[in-house]
């Protein structure tokens, strides 16, 4: 349901902080024809003749600035793009202030750029950076508000920073009910967000979130068949995953009522996937003892022993754990919440890699021989993966019938697929199982 909540944040955006959905394109219709280099020469003519006819520093300057900037980050000269959205922004801030939100545009393109560049903790100042302008001008929890609260929410999700995303998500909630009373169903997508949070987190309880859901759908008789829906298969899937298959069935049959036909056939014509993580080799875990050598800001050294939550994460290990996403829109980095421990990483930033199983980059490449290591050559791996799926969403029968990738990464891709819940394929309103499904997991950069 991420497209739906998205398309509802822009759509708020728009009309309550006046910002565009998406950039217009300006200028030349070459851009929009993908041709770039066209685009940037005429971009520069442009620009030229503007700073001729006017002055270096006249607003009429912003526009086509950000038009070359568009270009030249297509083009991926990332040093030329910068330089062209400071210039924007600059002039921004000489004639709107510094807080004008006519730069957010450029502050979203260096998002881009520093992620491309591989500086994931720059692309985040970005990102909080927009949330600081978007909300300058609103009071504290002012409805105007809820727009940033949402796009910030939603980057902090896909750059895995899933404490600060639950935080912001939480207190979307905590305005809705403070303005608009504690049964408005304006909070139902927040708390289909909050439940998928809490099942990628581990932590308690989705089910809950979701029956407040509930509470909140029968106490408003007029709420829209999508919305219903929506919330009936985000309520089935808490159940799936907590081993409630009655409960699961149920909700998933109500949704299936709620649909039209079309909808019907995109939520249930094949079995889905499902948002939660799941950790990998608790046994080992449980039973192992590691010590760390820790020392103070006076120099003193002492062993501690390794929570289990940073060895989740020591970069050493095989795969811990993996994360299922609802879709493949992820920035292929996990940057670390405040509350992981900072003296056990050395880094701010993790890389990630996989679709649609998710997996810490360099405990993935424990498992791989070192020839796999380099990117260009892990990005052409394949895990072709043939399973049956049952009518409660269990996987049955795994195979894999891509034989060219490592024998130990086929190994570990079966044990995450049997350790996967599917939202399982409905016909004629029950619930069935699905033979000979296939998914093919790949190593994007």
């Amino acid at each position: 349901m991420y497209g739906t909540r998205l398309l509802l944040i822009f759509l708020i955006l728009a009309s309550l902080l006046a910002l565009p959905v998406e950039a217009e394109p300006f200028g030349p219709a070459s851009e929009q024809d993908l041709e770039h280099a066209e685009s940037v020469s005429q971009y520069q003519d442009e620009i030229t003749g503007l700073e001729e006819d006017l002055s270096a520093y006249d607003a009429d300057l912003i526009e086509p600035l950000m038009a070359l900037a568009r270009s030249q980050y297509q083009l991926k000269d990332y040093d030329a793009a910068t330089e062209s959205i400071h210039r924007a922004q600059h002039l921004s801030h000489r004639h709107e202030g510094v807080h004008a939100e006519r730069q957010l545009e450029g502050v979203e393109l260096m998002t881009r750029i520093h992620l491309a560049q591989g500086k994931p903790m720059l692309a985040d100042k970005q990102q909080r950076f927009a949330y600081y302008v978007a909300t300058h001008a609103a009071e504290e929890n002012s409805l105007m508000r809820l727009p940033a609260i949402d796009k910030l929410a939603d980057w902090y999700t896909q750059t895995g920073q899933l404490q600060r995303a639950r935080k912001l998500t939480e207190q979307g909630i905590d305005i809705i009910e403070q303005h608009l009373g504690e049964g408005s169903i304006k909070q139902l997508p927040y708390l289909q967000q909050l439940a998928k949070l809490k099942r990628l987190q581990r932590v308690c309880c989705s089910t809950r979130i979701m029956e407040q859901a509930l509470t909140l759908i029968e106490n408003n008789s007029e709420i829209n068949s999508e919305l219903k829906a929506s919330t009936y298969i985000e309520v089935a899937d808490a159940y799936i995953m907590s081993g409630k298959d009655d409960l699961a069935a149920q909700y998933y049959e109500k949704a299936w009522s709620a649909m039209s036909p079309i909808a019907r056939q995109e939520a249930f014509g094949e079995p889905r996937r499902i948002v939660f993580s799941q950790p990998l080799n608790e046994h080992r875990i449980g039973e192992a003892r590691i010590l760390r050598l820790d020392q103070d800001v006076f120099g003193r050294r002492e062993y501690r022993q390794v929570t289990r939550r940073e060895l989740m994460l020591e970069e050493s290990l095989t795969p811990q754990e993996f994360y299922v996403t609802e879709d493949d829109s992820n920035y292929n980095v996990r940057i670390l919440d405040r509350s992981i421990s900072r003296d056990y990483e050395q880094e701010d930033a993790m890389r990630t890699t996989g679709k649609p199983f998710m997996f810490l980059h360099k405990q993935l490449l424990q498992v791989l021989p070192a020839r796999f290591h380099k990117g260009e050559i892990l990005n052409t791996v394949e895990v072709e993966l043939v399973f049956d799926v049952d009518a409660q969403g269990r996987t049955q029968n795994i195979k894999t019938i891509q034989h060219a990738a490592p024998i130990k990464l086929q190994r570990l891709m079966r044990e995450v697929v049997s350790r996967t819940r599917f939202r399982p394929r409905m016909e004629d309103g029950i619930l069935i199982a699905t033979e000979n499904y296939r998914v093919i997991q790949k190593f994007p950069r």
